[in-house]
């Protein structure tokens, strides 16, 4: 007789869900040679960078070039509409689920084999509200990248405009980890803003493959609208756009967001959370891995 063998996948070996305050949002968290700074909040990020630079260099290059008259560190200010910026100064599980899924040789490999570069033009990335940027760190750190034959890479890290100097204050940390021909670009990017989508840079404007982590939780429809509206608008034909979702947080936002998507001409693979990574055992009432490929 055949006996059915039940494999259970344990995420707490692993999950920040069940790590303490300090440890998510005041410790340097360090994942397979990435480290991180965490903040409880903005203004704490922006304090310590006063404390790190003086006062000159406090606020960051990106925060000058953008703020002009606005106070950045108002929650209601014009530069910044996301209600709950705060949150992207910790390190989230699905981050670290979409690093090493899109890392693994033979994923990697899936997403890009049939770009049909032409000699000299590099291949781009681009994240989604990238926070700490661990995830598109933990990609170009990986031998799957480094190892390819391409001459050049361009990473390009998006978020809020709050938020972008912390995540160039954790690349800077971190840019030993990356080889020459990799290069990592910070940009603002607010989901359905067209003057921001048109400032990316050329590369940055159809990339070749777009990431995003823990971006679908809230509970707002409008702001998932706006999320497949920039998308829709980046990802060419036959690419792919990548997340890596907590089915904890709002399964409903998923089921949203999948809708859209195909509404808008993407093919969307649901990928079991078993199957991700094996260093990072979940269950698929956690997490799930969502490829949403151009038609």
């Amino acid at each position: 007789m055949i006996q059915n063998t039940i494999i259970h996948y344990d995420s707490s070996s692993w999950r920040r869900a069940f790590l303490s305050w300090e440890e998510k949002f005041v410790k340097d968290f360090t994942f397979r040679g990435i480290t991180v700074s965490q903040f409880p909040s903005r203004s704490a990020f922006y304090k310590h960078r006063t404390r790190v630079f003086g006062k000159q260099r406090g606020k960051g290059k990106y925060t000058k070039a953008l703020s002009n008259n606005i106070n950045v560190f108002d929650s209601n200010s014009d530069l910044d509409a996301d209600q709950v910026p705060d949150t992207g100064f910790t390190v989230w599980d699905a981050s670290l689920l979409l690093g090493m899924y899109a890392s693994r040789p033979k994923i990697w490999h899936r997403f890009i084999s049939n770009l049909n570069k032409a000699p000299g033009v590099p291949i781009t990335t681009l994240e989604l509200g990238s926070g700490t940027g661990l995830a598109s760190m933990l990609v170009a750190s990986s031998k799957a990248v480094q190892h390819l034959q391409y001459s050049h890479i361009e990473m390009f890290l998006t978020d809020l405009p709050a938020l972008i100097d912390f995540t160039h204050f954790n690349v800077e940390k971190n840019k030993q980890n990356f080889p020459n021909h990799i290069t990592l670009n910070l940009h603002p990017l607010r989901w359905g803003n067209c003057d921001d989508l048109q400032s990316l840079p050329p590369h940055a404007r159809f990339p070749d493959v777009v990431f995003g982590a823990d971006l679908i939780y809230t509970q707002d429809s409008n702001v998932i609208a706006l999320l497949v509206e920039t998308l829709a608008s980046l990802v060419r034909p036959g690419c792919v756009a990548v997340f890596a979702v907590c089915t904890e947080h709002r399964v409903e936002s998923v089921h949203l967001f999948i809708s859209l998507m195909t509404q808008v001409g993407f093919d969307v693979e649901v990928v079991s959370a078993t199957t991700v990574h094996r260093a990072l055992p979940a269950t698929d009432d956690e997490f799930r891995v969502l490829e949403c490929w151009r038609k």
